[in-house]
């Protein structure tokens, strides 16, 4: 059994979704993903996919990069309310479909290209996505689900936001982090949980391989992140999917002691406990 935590079925560069899935859902029909959204338009897609696949759930809202990054006048006067107000009319209708508030966080690595796009300074474009991800938490809070972080290059200011925030139920989403910063996650929040994803598989991730075999079994969940970052040995020949995070297993597998059987289904269980499925 399978669990993709993370995949954007709806971005495809050589295959269909309808293919892709196929291809997942044929391996086993426990296997289960979830389709992760980046703005309204993909919320949307994702619920879409939903309805026609029972073991494909949906998340909403905004990636950090995928913000609407217009100016802070606009954010402060309510533009902000009002995607929330959508959001939650969302969830209302689709409920059925929609399991987290996904993908949300902060992304400093991109602030330059966003800053090109939008001619809004990198201090303002970082209040912004600051403001949004406070937003995302206190609606996940509200709507009693879970939320999922997308952290890059700024794992420091995700975790004092969190900090403030007092927040729990997350997962860290493509997780970057070295052991200690582990360990300071876990100390703002015990049940944390971190997505591995291909880059465990490759030869040069030895801070990550050494946080996979550290961390206890409960806290790992697997993805993909499909259709970027193919795991080894399909990286350089295939467009990632969601059936290649069994790569991804094996290779926690080869890190940890315990057996192969008992790591398989951990790492399922932990994603129904945390996604409340």
């Amino acid at each position: 059994m399978l669990f993709d935590t993370h995949t954007h079925p709806y971005i495809t560069f050589k295959k269909s979704p309808e293919t892709i899935l196929g291809h997942f859902f044929w391996d086993d029909s426990k296997n289960t993903c979830i389709s992760i959204a980046c703005d309204i338009e993909t919320s949307m897609k994702s619920i879409e996919l939903a309805r026609v696949y029972p073991n494909l759930k949906a998340t909403v809202w905004f990636h950090p990069c995928d913000l609407p990054y217009t100016s802070l006048n606009s954010l402060l006067s309510g533009e902000m309310k009002l995607q929330i107000n959508e959001v939650r009319s969302l969830y209302q209708k689709y409920k059925q479909h929609i399991i987290a508030i996904w993908e949300t966080g902060l992304d400093y690595y991109h602030l330059a290209k966003i800053s090109e796009k939008t001619w809004l300074r990198e201090e303002e474009i970082k209040h912004i996505q600051e403001t949004y991800f406070r937003a995302q938490i206190r609606l996940a809070h509200e709507l009693e689900l879970p939320f999922v972080i997308h952290s890059r290059e700024s794992n420091s200011q995700v975790l004092e936001i969190l900090r403030q925030e007092n927040a729990d139920n997350y997962v860290f989403h493509c997780y970057s982090g070295d052991w200690d910063f582990t360990q300071k996650v876990l100390e703002q929040n015990p049940q944390a949980l971190f997505g591995f994803w291909g880059t465990l598989t490759f030869k040069k991730s030895h801070d990550l391989q050494e946080v996979a075999h550290k961390l206890p079994l409960k806290h790992i969940i697997l993805e993909t992140d499909s259709p970027f970052l193919t795991p080894e040995p399909m990286r350089g020949r295939e467009e990632n999917e969601p059936l290649f995070v069994s790569h991804v297993l094996t290779k926690l597998q080869e890190l940890r002691d315990e057996s192969p059987d008992e790591i398989e289904q951990a790492v399922f269980e932990n994603a129904k406990r945390f996604y409340g499925m």
